[in-house]
């Protein structure tokens, strides 16, 4: 298999004598050859759909390239209910840095949130006046969202340090193609979604999986549990 020029010039090459890359000192080439046998080869390449998170060339351990190259999570909250939404808004608190950006959707709590969260830089609140669903409330928000992946909590839902680090460890160690993770508490690729248009005349997942039988490649939706399950096993 023909590995492309995604690792040219990177610290963590294995070159043997004849000059040619043999492995991946952090073992990534192990992962990409795993999704080379489900996903089409194009003319003999393996075609990664980014470049390599963690390439290098500039010598870093593994935790600084592990840091450096951590997913930016940004999150969205459809409030229901005020006390658990801000339940919800102290628990992600710790989570939150300066590049992650926070939207709360609500349609009659406005004034309690803005209480709550004060003069944030990176949070937001959308006020709908219109009864709308949580993916519409998630429209909504979503063009506050920069690149990264979105978490979409609803009022009293939670999410830990934990279920942020298998998400990176899923799309930038195993090399998987994540879009969505289609159980409780969503997760968005935020370039796909907003390519797909959102849940814009039909869901989310539908257009991902339309997209996905054309392309003839694998589902790029997951559950918490596979997340959970590749990550451990």
């Amino acid at each position: 298999m023909n590995i492309g020029n995604s690792c040219n010039g990177c610290v963590f090459s294995q070159i043997g004598l004849d000059g040619d890359q043999h492995d991946c000192e952090l073992k990534i080439l192990n992962e990409v050859r795993k999704e080379s046998n489900i996903f089409n080869l194009v003319d003999g390449y393996y075609q990664f759909d980014r470049i390599c998170p963690i390439r290098s060339t500039t010598p870093k351990t593994e935790l600084e390239i592990y840091q450096d190259s951590f997913i930016r999570f940004h999150f969205i909250i459809i409030d229901k209910n005020i006390n658990k939404t801000i339940q919800t808004l102290d628990h992600i608190a710790p989570l939150i840095r300066k590049n992650n950006r926070v939207a709360i959707a609500t349609t009659e709590n406005f004034k309690a949130i803005k209480e709550h969260i004060g003069d944030k830089p990176n949070y937001f609140i959308t006020n709908s006046f219109e009864d709308k669903d949580a993916f519409g409330l998630m429209d909504e928000c979503f063009h506050k969202m920069k690149n990264g992946y979105t978490i979409v909590l609803e009022s009293g839902e939670v999410v830990t340090e934990n279920d942020l680090d298998d998400i990176n460890k899923f799309v930038n160690w195993k090399m998987k193609r994540l879009a969505l993770v289609n159980n409780s508490p969503f997760v968005v690729n935020n370039v796909i979604y907003k390519m797909l248009k959102g849940n814009k005349h039909m869901s989310f997942k539908d257009k991902l999986d339309e997209m996905c039988e054309e392309q003839t490649v694998k589902s790029m939706t997951y559950t918490w549990e596979e997340i959970h399950e590749t990550i451990s096993g």
